[in-house]
């Protein structure tokens, strides 16, 4: 496959020149990729040059130093000088993502969901961009999070405009592993392009590991499927759409930590109100006062107590089943039903099985 290149002959003026040179080099970030710490001569204040050669789109940066990102390292400069693009931008504080797996290793679903979603806000902002802004390079290590929770996304060297809808891409950008099919070239790059890799990087933070060794198993593991479709047009349609997944998500998930938390617990202890459970003790101690101390028509122990403990399986197991404790309602016919009517016939027809079937058991015991 043959690819064109646009290069770009631009040589710095003067005045560039002189305000580029204000930045002066204070220590290597990533000697590999042309990173550096710099400070200016005249504030004192830190930032961070980035020099990109020959394959970059200056108009992306050009647009976001007049149009900054929520989220993103604010570009102060933009200087162009034959062939080779130098940004100066914000610097930001924080320990990269990459970093922070390799000090502690995976994380939990709660945590991966919430800095996902706090990506995909910062990612709708570049996508609503007039022309739309494709980052293609979404990985750990372009990820910082700050000391107080939240997420930073970095480097644009990558990014280009959803503009002119080429029906494919003629520069292989991005990162092997998290870059998608379209980034070598079978399609154009477009939002959904960001959401493949969204997907890649949640799985590498939840097992440690690409999709391609390794596939996480969890409850995210349909919302990292959907992400990484090899066609694009089965992943999610924006970033909204895959945030509201995650919002869902853990609305769900945070539902069944409550009722996990309480399931157990018998009926009327499970609200955590004070009151009703105050009540419910009452109601409890009365009922079970009665059926452990109630009399028989007999002088045998054996059978008083045989009673008893009918009388006592009978409150507890309509308690429990009017109540549907863990849920068992959902496991009877009539009382499953979603018709209030019939639920109710259901209920008290299971309250009648139960008192009869006790009956039956406690006579033939007795």
């Amino acid at each position: 496959m043959q690819y064109k290149f646009e290069i770009r002959v631009k040589t710095m003026n003067l005045n560039e020149q002189c305000t580029y040179s204000y930045y002066v080099p204070v220590a290597p970030i990533s000697e590999e990729h042309n990173v550096w710490l710099v400070q200016h001569a005249q504030t004192a204040k830190f930032y961070v040059r980035k020099t990109i050669q020959y394959y970059y789109n200056v108009s992306v940066f050009r647009y976001l130093k007049s149009h900054p990102i929520p989220d993103m390292p604010r570009i102060l400069e933009v200087f162009e000088d034959e062939n080779t693009l130098h940004i100066i931008e914000e610097y930001i504080s924080g320990e990269t993502l990459e970093e922070l797996l390799a000090a502690h290793g995976t994380f939990s679903e709660q945590a991966v969901t919430d800095w996902i979603r706090q990506l995909c806000r910062i990612l709708s902002n570049l996508h609503h961009c007039s022309p739309p802004i494709i980052h293609r390079d979404i990985k750990p290590s372009n990820i910082i999070l700050t000391s107080d929770g939240r997420i930073k996304l970095l480097d644009l060297s990558a990014a280009r405009q959803d503009s002119d809808r080429k029906s494919q891409d003629t520069v292989i950008m991005g990162t092997a592993g998290y870059a998608a099919p379209e980034q070598y070239g079978f399609s154009s790059s477009s939002e959904v392009t960001d959401i493949y890799s969204v997907g890649i990087l949640m799985n590498k933070l939840l097992t440690g590991k690409l999709l391609s060794e390794q596939v996480y198993s969890g409850s995210l593991s349909d919302i990292i499927e959907k992400c990484t479709q090899l066609e694009p047009a089965k992943r999610y349609k924006n970033v909204e759409e895959l945030d509201r997944d995650l919002s869902s998500h853990t609305a769900v998930e945070s539902h069944r930590k409550e009722f996990s938390k309480w399931q157990y617990l018998p009926p009327g202890f499970r609200s955590g109100n004070v009151v009703l459970m105050f009540l419910a003790f009452l109601g409890y101690f009365a009922m079970l006062s009665v059926t452990l101390t109630m009399k028989a028509n007999t002088e045998e122990p054996r059978l008083v107590w045989a009673n008893r403990i009918t009388a006592t399986v009978i409150f507890l197991g309509i308690t429990f089943l009017t109540g549907n404790y863990l849920d068992c309602q959902s496991r009877l016919p009539l009382a499953r039903s979603n018709h209030p009517v019939i639920r109710a016939i259901g209920i008290v027809l299971w309250d009648a099985v139960i008192f009869l079937g006790c009956i039956i058991v406690g006579a033939t015991f007795s």
